[in-house]
C-alpha cells in the first residue's frame, strides 16, 4: 500500500497542470496513468491561451520566449485563425496542441516532487472517513490518506458546504428560527396541481408566502397583488448544510431573491410586519 495526500487519476495537460500546482504549494501528490510514457496515440484537442506569460508564470519558463511573443494569428491544421481582434487586453496569445501542451507541462513536473505511477490502469476505489483506498489494474492500490489536519476541518465540512451553495450567508433579520435571514433551500413541494420546487417559484421574481400548514390560516389579502401564496406540504427533513437539522416551520415568506424574510411557526406573528417592511403598506 502506497500513501499520498492527493492522487491525481490521468496524466493528461489537467492532471498535470494541478499535480504541478499541488506539489509548488507542499503537497504530496502523485499521478495515476494509463499510458506508459506522455506519447499521444491519435489527434486531440488544440488550446488557446489569451496570454503567454500567464503560461510562464506558472512555471513552464523554458516553453515560452521572455514576453511571450507569440503571434496573434495561427492556424491549426489547414484552417487559419485570425484571432488579431480577440477580446482580451492582451497583445499575444499562445496556440498549441494537446501533445504539445502535455510536453511541456510533463517537463515542468518533472522537475518537482511528483510521483507518477505509469502503465496503471484505475480499476476501482472505496471511500471511508479517512480517506480513498484505489484499486489499480496491476493489483496494487494508492491510498489518499487524509491528515490529521484535514480531519480537524472535515468537521467544517457543513460549514464549506454552506459556503458553496450560498447557504451560509445569513442578514441580521433579528432573532428567530434558523433559516431567518437564510437562502430557502431548494425542495420538491407537493402542491394541488402537482410536485414543483421551491425555487420554481420564484422564476416570476415575484415573493412568495409559502404555507405549509393549515390552508387559510395566512392573511395576506392587503399585499395579494405584490405576494404569491402558495400553499404546499413537505414532508421531508428540514437540514442546512451549516446548521443541520432545524425544526420544520409552518410558513416561510421568501423574497425574490431566495431569502427567507419571515418564518412562521404556528402562527402568523410578525407576518405583517415583515411584509410591510420588505413589500410596503397593506393596498
Amino acid at each position: 500500500m502506497r500513501e499520498h495526500a492527493v492522487v491525481m487519476a490521468g496524466g493528461g495537460p489537467t492532471g498535470l497542470m494541478l499535480a504541478g500546482e499541488l506539489a509548488l504549494a507542499g503537497v504530496d501528490v502523485a499521478i495515476v496513468e494509463r499510458r506508459v510514457n506522455q506519447e499521444i496515440v491519435g489527434s486531440r484537442a488544440g488550446g488557446l491561451g489569451a496570454h503567454a506569460r500567464g503560461f510562464r508564470s506558472a512555471g513552464h519558463r523554458r516553453a515560452v520566449p521572455d514576453g511571450g511573443q507569440i503571434a496573434q494569428v495561427t492556424g491549426f491544421a489547414v484552417t487559419r485563425l485570425d484571432i488579431s481582434d480577440f477580446p482580451t487586453r492582451h497583445n499575444y496569445g499562445l496556440a498549441l496542441r494537446q501533445k504539445h501542451i502535455e510536453r511541456i507541462l510533463a517537463g515542468w513536473v518533472g522537475e518537482l516532487p511528483v510521483v507518477i505511477y505509469r502503465g496503471c490502469e484505475l480499476t476501482g476505489f472505496v471511500q471511508n472517513a479517512s480517506g480513498v483506498t484505489i484499486e489499480l489494474s496491476d493489483a496494487s492500490e494508492i491510498r489518499a490518506a487524509i491528515s490529521s489536519a484535514a480531519m480537524a476541518a472535515a468537521a467544517s465540512r457543513k460549514t464549506i458546504a454552506g459556503e458553496m451553495s450560498g447557504l451560509a450567508l445569513r442578514y441580521d433579520l433579528g432573532e428567530g428560527h434558523p433559516l431567518l435571514g437564510r437562502r430557502m433551500p431548494d425542495f420538491d413541494l407537493a402542491t394541488s396541481d402537482g410536485t414543483i420546487r421551491v425555487f420554481a417559484l420564484l422564476r416570476d421574481a415575484r415573493p412568495v408566502l409559502l404555507n405549509l400548514g393549515v390552508a387559510g390560516s395566512l392573511d395576506i389579502a392587503p399585499w395579494s397583488g405584490r405576494v404569491r401564496l402558495v400553499q404546499a406540504r413537505y414532508g421531508g427533513p428540514w437540514e442546512l448544510p451549516t446548521l443541520g437539522a432545524v425544526s420544520a416551520p409552518s410558513a416561510v415568506l421568501i423574497r425574490p431573491d431566495g431569502y427567507v424574510a419571515w418564518v412562521g411557526e404556528g402562527t402568523q406573528d410578525g407576518l405583517h410586519d415583515a411584509m410591510i417592511t420588505w413589500f410596503g403598506p397593506p393596498g
